[in-house]
């Protein structure tokens, strides 16, 4: 991959225990259906353009990193979690000025968490 080459788009493969327990799972997290079902045995949510979460069956990676995702309200987000999906959330992070962050795992163990850009607000 070079400046000849660029990426075009990205995908992040989440391994799940089972695949209907984590896409219904994952559905409630993201607020909607998988956008794309190539075949059964894959789920994919397009988060923004060119940029996909596939959800398969498996075991989740031992030592990933943490999987974050950017939303406007980090409190509000913690918030659904907590209460849509039952999840041990931590406490809010804060650097004051440039992010609020907490994190989460799902139910495979996958790390995943939210931030909030508090440099874009005013």
């Amino acid at each position: 991959m070079n400046q000849e080459h660029p990426p075009l788009a990205a995908t992040l493969e989440i391994k799940v225990g089972s695949l209907s327990e984590g896409a219904a799972w994952y559905e409630r997290l993201l607020g909607r259906p998988a956008d794309f079902t190539p075949t059964s045995e894959i789920h994919e949510w397009e988060i923004f353009q060119g940029f996909w979460i596939q959800v398969t069956e498996g075991r989740a990676a031992t030592g990933a990193g943490r999987f974050r995702l950017s939303v406007a309200d980090a409190a509000g987000a913690r918030r659904a979690v907590i209460e849509g999906l039952g999840a041990d959330v931590s406490e809010i992070v804060t650097v004051p000025g440039i992010v609020a962050y907490c994190d989460f795992d799902d139910p495979w163990g996958n790390p995943l968490g939210f931030f909030q850009d508090l440099a874009q607000q005013p």
